[in-house]
């Protein structure tokens, strides 16, 4: 039997280095298009690129249809794509159309993305401006049909940005068009690294995520439960109000276990809680359980470790303090989607 012929060896020349470097892979995850950042085989952060305008975008919209009985107005925009405004923006004063009066179907409006596309759902547009950026697209010449007046930062530029710190970074995509997409945006961007880091990947034996192990490290970061090489477990739960974490002991639960061991599974623990945020891009309120620790100089210990691992990590958490019942209560400022959203909407 005649085995096929690979195009090259990029499979098997990656594989002799797929642990050690830093890795931004540009491929795609069940059909959404991704940009994957690992370090020493580990995934650091996902991005996933979305449908439509990117969340900042500035344009000009029309009205397509208001709907009174709801409060809404729908906006179409460049290549058919449409979008939802509450109707109470749509003011005489943001009328481009026809300036200081009611608006109505047909008029054109100047708005900015403030939430993209997600499955199913419509992008979710406003009209609010500083004035600064008002005069800013006053003039006449943008006002035409549709106009793209400003494109927000989209999942290509959000992972070159957070890869730009990476040293010997890179960069890998299986996609023809992408590999022209990334030439032209390495050529404008200020990041640390250039053109020759990039690679089109092209080995038709190995697919580019089976030889990273993308989809399983993806599908891990996206279960609820994570284990740890102790044998101990986390599990991460989100809810609308907060994010609860809770860590057991699991298999290495014992009853004669002192202090300084459950306090060695939390440090375990407490640094792959930071990871995982990361990774996962949680925020808000993060209530963490970890294992009762009986003296005060094991959970202050615990709680200055959080604290340099967020620094560590760049994770920006803030720390707050132990409730009543021990539980430590964790904030984090939001910054977008997660990754369930941005992979599963």
């Amino acid at each position: 039997m005649i085995k096929p012929k690979p195009k090259n060896q990029d499979g098997k020349e990656l594989a002799k280095s797929r642990d050690a470097d830093s890795l931004l892979l540009f491929t795609e995850y069940e059909s959404v298009k991704i940009a994957a950042i690992l370090s020493v085989g580990r995934l650091i952060r996902v991005f996933a690129g979305g449908e439509g305008l990117p969340y900042g975008s500035v344009a000009i919209a029309k009205i397509s249809e208001i709907k009174k009985d709801i409060g809404s107005a729908f906006l179409l925009l460049k290549d058919k794509q449409k979008a939802y405004i509450p109707l109470k923006e749509c003011t005489p004063d943001v009328n481009l159309s026809n300036p200081g009066k009611e608006c109505k179907c047909g008029d054109n409006l100047l708005i900015k993305i403030k939430k993209e596309p997600a499955k199913g759902k419509l992008a979710t547009a406003t009209t609010s401006f500083t004035e600064s950026e008002r005069s800013e697209y006053a003039f006449d010449k943008y006002r035409t049909d549709f106009s793209v007046l400003k494109y927000g930062e989209d999942y290509i530029d959000k992972a070159i940005n957070e890869a730009s710190g990476l040293e010997n970074l890179r960069i890998i995509t299986d996609k023809e068009e992408r590999f022209e997409q990334l030439k032209e945006r390495l050529e404008s961007s200020d990041c640390s690294f250039d053109e020759d880091s990039l690679h089109l990947y092209k080995d038709e034996l190995v697919k580019l995520n089976v030889l990273y192990g993308l989809n399983g490290k993806i599908s891990d970061a996206l279960s609820r439960k994570v284990l740890l090489k102790s044998g101990a477990c986390i599990s991460i739960d989100q809810t609308e109000a907060m994010v609860v974490i809770d860590v057991n002991s699991g298999k290495s639960s014992s009853k004669k276990q002192a202090d300084e061991e459950f306090l060695a599974i939390n440090k375990e623990a407490g640094e792959e809680i930071v990871r995982q945020i990361i990774l996962r891009n949680l925020s808000g309120i993060i209530l963490i359980d970890f294992i009762n620790l009986k003296t005060k100089e094991s959970k202050d210990e615990l709680f200055a470790l959080m604290k340099e691992w967020s620094t560590k990590y760049g994770a920006e958490l803030h720390v707050e303090d132990y409730t009543l019942l021990g539980i430590m209560e964790v904030t984090r400022r939001k910054r977008g989607k997660t990754l369930f959203e941005q992979l599963r909407g």
